[in-house]
């Protein structure tokens, strides 16, 4: 920015030259704005948490909590979580198991304690 002495009679030429480039301003943001979105993808094949969860075709919340837990590729940098496009595709790729309860253990010996804290209670009043 340029700091010079302006008179009263030069005050009509610098408000013609502000509205110059006040115009040019304007027509860079608008163009900006009418240009197509930046590409979520870096140089280095990193993309951010919104298209990682399009990626993944899960919330963010849960992006989150697959990268705490570790069952996601992620990495994190600071306070903000890094995914690698290719690392995300390849593990979408890779089959993933479910462990599944068996049929004839009743849902307590699962493991969840909250039933079992149930049964207790109920075994106490009887």
């Amino acid at each position: 920015m340029r700091k010079r002495k302006i008179t009263f009679d030069q005050i009509p030429s610098a408000l013609v030259e502000i509205m110059e480039r006040l115009t040019a301003i304007e027509s860079t943001l608008k163009a900006q704005k009418a240009a197509p979105a930046k590409q979520s993808a870096s140089q280095d094949g990193t993309i951010n948490a919104d298209a990682a969860s399009k990626l993944i075709g899960r919330t963010k919340v849960t992006l989150y909590n697959l990268a705490k837990s570790g069952m996601i590729p992620a990495r994190k940098q600071g306070k903000s979580w890094i995914f690698v496009e290719s690392e995300i595709q390849e593990w979408l790729q890779k089959p993933r198991v479910r462990k599944k309860r068996a049929q004839n253990q009743p849902a307590a010996a699962t493991g969840t304690g909250k039933r079992r804290g149930r049964k207790k209670k109920v075994q106490e009043a009887q």
